[in-house]
């Protein structure tokens, strides 16, 4: 694992060749739940900021690959905060991975 930093989320596309079907972007208003969602090693987990969550055009632009952090019940205004939900979906993408590793493999 390595840091980096983009100067857009065109260039870390461009520069990774990362296909979108390797993207998660996690939205309140995403199509689909966490956990239909399916993680595999090597996947980017795109979070938004706190207050405005990610760019119209970027969800525009991955319909497909939006999820969302459910709720239960599911309530009418959202509550968890960027740092509750990041921790939540990095746990349950990790637990994904590490159930598809043989046993014994894990450290």
């Amino acid at each position: 694992m390595y840091a980096a930093t983009w100067s857009s989320f065109d260039e870390l596309l461009e520069a990774e060749a990362v296909s979108p079907e390797r993207l998660h972007l996690f939205s309140g208003r995403g199509g689909s739940g966490l956990w239909a969602a399916r993680f595999s090693p090597g996947d980017y987990l795109v979070m938004g900021d706190e207050v405005g969550g990610l760019p119209q055009g970027l969800l525009d632009r991955f319909v497909n690959r939006q999820v969302r952090v459910p709720m239960v019940p599911e309530p009418s205004a959202r509550s968890l905060n960027l740092s509750t939900c990041t921790g939540i979906v990095v746990y349950e993408a990790l637990r994904q991975i590490e159930k598809g590793q043989p046993p014994g493999t894990s450290g």
